[in-house]
């Protein structure tokens, strides 16, 4: 394992003039869907929907963004899972490590990686035109470190973990969207039985196999075959990606507590996306 990891390829696969073209036009794409297809479906939803008009209109804008980000979340799952399935270094994390035979890199990961910072860097520039909830700051902070993460371990040829942190922090996202769909339409407990699906997903597989699949062994691997400059900016960045996730988690178990002693989710973890609802209620 050291010479595989003495010897392997750090080459960037950056490409400015294939990459940044790619990535414009990608993100011209989100936001294309995103203000026509995905808005007049959530349009339609809402007006066929038994919510009152006064409701409709306090939760139109958060319906949307959820509608979006459940579209976004559900393809990149299933994209990243239909592929990875088949890769034979996926439950071997010291491999995450090292790179492709002979440094061929398939053609689905690259694509990959081209979707997912598109998306995040339209993300950012998103969220400055949504209703701004208590943790825009985190959401900012995660967004950025995510593409970070990205850009650098495309630059530095890690893109095997990459592809894995993008696959472990997509997979509960289509759930909790989904909850909060489902809150908005007011199916209380449906969104009750998404948000457990949701909780346990999000545990699982951030704060779990996450940090024991890939966190931690790539300090113990760094410090056991070499530290080289690249992997300690790698590392740094998945420890502070493992303390957003820790601090989300935090907030879910409370509300997981909450569900418990309640019987039902009265919010969710992003709380001001609640207040427009329970203030029609207090309306009527």
């Amino acid at each position: 394992m050291k010479k595989e990891w003495n010897t392997r390829n750090f080459d960037s696969n950056v490409c400015l003039p294939i990459d940044i073209p790619i990535i414009l036009i990608l993100i011209i794409l989100y936001t294309i869907v995103r203000s026509t297809l995905i808005k007049n479906i959530a349009e339609n939803l809402l007006r066929k929907s038994s919510l009152s008009n006064a409701d409709k209109q306090k939760v139109s804008q958060k319906f949307f963004g959820s509608l979006y980000r459940l579209a976004i979340y559900f393809t990149f799952a299933l994209f990243g899972l239909s592929y990875m399935c088949g890769q034979d270094w996926i439950f071997k994390c010291f491999e995450y490590t090292l790179t492709w035979k002979n440094n061929v890199i398939p053609t689905v990961v690259f694509a990959h990686y081209y979707i997912e910072v598109s998306y995040y860097i339209a993300s950012i520039i998103f969220l400055f035109y949504e209703p701004r909830m208590s943790d825009f700051y985190q959401m900012l902070s995660h967004h950025i470190c995510t593409i970070i993460l990205i850009v650098f371990s495309y630059h530095n040829n890690f893109l095997r973990y990459g592809v894995s942190i993008m696959i472990l922090h997509d997979l509960s996202d289509p759930f909790m969207e989904l909850a909060k769909l489902c809150f908005y339409l007011k199916y209380q407990k449906i969104a009750d039985l998404l948000f457990t699906v949701f909780a346990s997903v999000f545990i699982t597989t951030r704060c779990l196999v996450y940090p024991f699949f890939v966190v931690f062994p790539a300090i113990y691997f760094a410090f056991t075959f070499g530290i080289k400059w690249q992997f300690v900016v790698q590392i740094t960045a998945l420890i502070f990606l493992l303390v957003l996730n820790l601090t989300w988690s935090f907030f879910i178990i409370k509300m997981v507590i909450s569900f418990v002693k309640k019987g039902k989710v009265k919010g969710d973890i992003r709380a001001d996306e609640i207040s427009d609802i329970n203030s029609t209620k207090k309306d009527k």
